[in-house]
């Protein structure tokens, strides 16, 4: 049971989750967390943050703080058991998506009119439908590309497991090394289509050098 409440959230960042519903946060400084106005009760002055890398939130407002689960909780107001359900339930369609976006890529869509088939089938016909998740794909892919790029560069250059400790990010793992490129390409100038291309552009591993020069 515990390790199937952690592949659930991670399979639903915390912070992924609060946009996706229309949070809107704030870089706090120079550190890794994001502020904004908390969702659990009404104020004027943000004091919600939310840590990318721990996946927790705390409110300094009213107190309250905890993981995915415990916000689904308090926001809509159901038993732990109903927030997990209420969870598996909302990843659903957006595994189904990204399973019918890999389905049009593998097909090469605008080039095999077999591909507009197989997406019929599966019940995605519109068009702006297709497009939106076309892209959220694209972007999901050069995401974990470039995490696994990074990754490998340690074997040329070994001071970057040090290095992604110092500034937070812990162990020199798949994993982590994925958090740190997907907190750096946020900072990335670029929307729609254009991020997927900013992204597999980046060199991270030479960030993490420059993050290191900086320090010294």
């Amino acid at each position: 049971m515990g390790e199937d409440l952690e592949r659930l959230k991670q399979r639903i960042p915390l912070l992924e989750y609060l946009q996706r519903h229309h949070w809107t946060g704030h870089r706090a400084g120079a550190r890794s967390e994001f502020v904004g106005l908390c969702p659990l009760h009404e104020e004027t002055h943000p004091s919600f943050y939310v840590n990318p890398r721990k996946n927790l939130f705390y409110c300094h407002g009213c107190g309250r703080g905890g993981d995915l689960i415990r916000l689904v909780e308090l926001w809509q107001h159901l038993s732990f058991r109903q927030s997990v359900t209420y969870l598996q339930e909302e990843l659903a369609p957006t595994s189904q998506l990204l399973e019918h976006t890999s389905g049009f890529y593998q097909l090469e869509l605008h080039r095999h009119p077999e591909g507009i088939h197989y997406l019929a089938q599966r019940g995605v016909h519109d068009p702006a439908l297709i497009e939106e998740h076309e892209t959220e794909y694209r972007n999901l892919s050069s995401l974990y590309r470039a995490a696994s790029e990074t990754f490998a560069a340690d074997e040329k250059e070994p001071r970057l497991a040090g290095i992604l400790a110092s500034i937070g990010f812990g162990d020199w793992t798949l994993s982590n090394v994925y958090s740190f490129v997907y907190d750096a390409s946020m900072d990335l100038d670029a929307d729609g289509r254009a991020l997927a291309t900013e992204i597999e552009e980046t060199d991270y591993a030479g960030s993490l050098v420059a993050a290191l020069d900086d320090t010294a």
